[in-house]
């Protein structure tokens, strides 16, 4: 897990407050979708909150929450919030580890959220149209924060170059299993998900 230290502001934000209210185990929930980008500063807002959870914290949203299904997976997701808060036991598909993405995610204010890399890659595979400025926003900041940790000597945690962005191992290998799948992203289309 990396640790991103200082205050973001996350914590102002009425979706990720409506979160932290419900009082989750913060070590059995990420936060995945768009959240992330809004923690990293590359969001200055969000509609909706997309969290995966297990355990502890799956107990508890399925308990107070109202039950709905997944629109990409038709999956069980409980819902908060008029449908705004999403939480899932898997993001997307089965291939996404959901233990790894919490485990490995970045720790900001005191909150998991997924890291970047893995954001770029669902993004990346989906390719809906809200998602390209988010793709141009994380490649872009991926490159500025590579660029400073060579020059600091270090890098955040393990990552590789694809193409023209910072990729995890991790999101790399999954988004290669999606891209392999190529009716994934004709299904996403056709479900009018564009």
């Amino acid at each position: 897990m990396h640790r991103i230290t200082g205050p973001t502001g996350v914590l102002d934000n009425p979706l990720i407050q409506r979160l932290v209210a419900l009082d989750l185990e913060r070590s059995d929930f990420v936060i995945f979708g768009s959240g992330p980008l809004l923690a990293c500063g590359l969001r200055k807002s969000i509609r909706d909150l997309d969290v995966v959870a297990r355990g502890a914290a799956w107990q508890r949203v399925s308990t107070i929450g109202l039950s709905a299904v997944g629109v990409l997976t038709g999956d069980p997701t409980i819902q908060f919030w008029g449908g705004r808060i999403q939480c899932s036991q898997q993001w997307i598909s089965p291939g996404w580890d959901s233990d790894k993405l919490i485990d490995e995610a970045d720790m900001i204010d005191g909150l998991r959220f997924a890291r970047l890399a893995d954001v770029l890659a669902y993004k990346q595979v989906l390719l809906r149209r809200k998602d390209i400025d988010d793709i141009r926003a994380i490649t872009s900041y991926a490159r500025t924060t590579y660029q400073l940790d060579l020059m600091r000597g270090q890098m955040a945690h393990p990552a590789t170059i694809c193409g023209d962005v910072l990729i995890g191992p991790h999101a790399q290998a999954t988004a290669h299993k999606w891209m392999a799948a190529a009716s994934w992203r004709q299904d996403c289309a056709a479900g009018g998900l564009q």
